[in-house]
């Protein structure tokens, strides 16, 4: 039995009343994409984005004050020694939209829109089921609720 798909159905920790829907109802309902999803980046993939736009001229103009340009200058300069930016992680990313919003308030030229634009490399919107790394079915759905609709007296 697939052990994220019981804790997710018995926890119900979006309280999307699983208790109370039938085994299609709970696989529609987290099968709607209602869900940020944050994925890896591949630092090649953020390093184009940089290069090809006025980002890395922005970054290079604030290098010799601002940390922060010149960090992600490294990462992206250094695009090969490390192949993926871990921004599924939230410390990753919480360092990533740190950073990015010192550059928005402190570097001229580097917008919200930028920001944004990179963000958008490793976010997208998806099911929950994606969330979860899952893909059930309605037996399997079926096998986690019954013992406990059966418990419960329906």
């Amino acid at each position: 039995m697939n052990e994220t798909l019981k804790n997710e159905l018995l926890a119900d920790p979006l309280t999307r009343g699983f208790a109370s829907l039938s085994d299609p109802e709970i696989l529609a309902v987290n099968s709607v994409p209602d869900r940020v999803i944050y994925s890896d980046i591949p630092v090649e993939e953020l390093a184009s984005a940089i290069f090809m736009s006025p980002i890395y001229g922005i970054l290079e103009a604030a290098a010799a004050s601002n940390e922060n340009a010149r960090k992600l200058l490294r990462i992206v300069e250094g695009a090969g020694r490390v192949e993926i930016f871990r921004y599924s992680r939230s410390e990753t990313r919480a360092a990533l939209d740190g950073m990015l919003a010192d550059l928005v308030a402190n570097v001229d030229g580097f917008t919200e829109d930028h920001a944004t634009a990179l963000k958008a490399l490793g976010t997208s919107t998806g099911t929950r089921w994606q969330e979860l790394g899952i893909d059930p079915t309605e037996r399997d759905i079926f096998l986690i609720m019954d013992p406990v609709r059966k418990a419960s007296g329906e």
